[in-house]
């Protein structure tokens, strides 16, 4: 047998591209989502946020500026990563999701950034934190959310595999 170009036939023998087909893919989406924050890759940056908001022992309020804050860092680097890998995919290069960390660079940076992390807590050093990234605020928060997905971007192959697929082969 071999592979014919064409649309991709659904449970009726015609191509699905319907509400049914976008919902299931946003649903194992979700699910996948959710199996993914108890994930290694992910666990440790979600306890880093966990504590931060347990010394700030502040408000309601003031906990669910940085729930959000956290959230949108995650949303936008995944967005930026998905624009990024359509730029490369649309200039003839072979780029898959979590592509970022197949390069040993970032992840020479990666591994200094989580040593100096791991160190600053286990009280070998007292990292000055910068005004943009406060331990305690929204801006902290935002890029914690962004590292949590720039670094946990493999795990979600194995958990989301039926929407990335569905991702990375429909039309951007």
């Amino acid at each position: 047998f071999a592979a014919r170009p064409g649309a991709i036939a659904g449970a009726g023998g015609t191509a699905d591209r319907g509400f049914g087909a976008i919902a299931l893919a946003f649903l194992g989406a979700v699910l996948g989502g959710l199996l993914l924050n108890i994930m290694p890759c992910v666990f440790p940056i979600l306890s880093l946020k966990a504590l931060s908001l347990a010394k700030g022992g502040g408000d309601e309020r003031h906990a669910r500026t940085e729930a959000l804050a956290y959230t949108a860092g995650v949303v936008l680097v995944c967005v930026g990563l998905g624009i990024v890998l359509l730029a490369l995919r649309a200039g003839g290069q072979s780029a898959g999701w979590a592509f970022q960390l197949q390069d040993p660079r970032v992840i020479g940076i990666l591994l200094l950034l989580v040593a100096g992390i791991a160190f600053n807590l286990a009280g070998l050093f007292e990292l000055p934190t910068p005004a943009f990234a406060g331990r305690s605020g929204a801006m902290g928060s935002f890029a914690t959310g962004a590292l949590a997905a720039f670094v946990a971007t493999p795990c979600s192959g194995p958990f989301m595999a039926g929407a990335l697929g569905a991702a990375l082969v429909l039309p951007a």
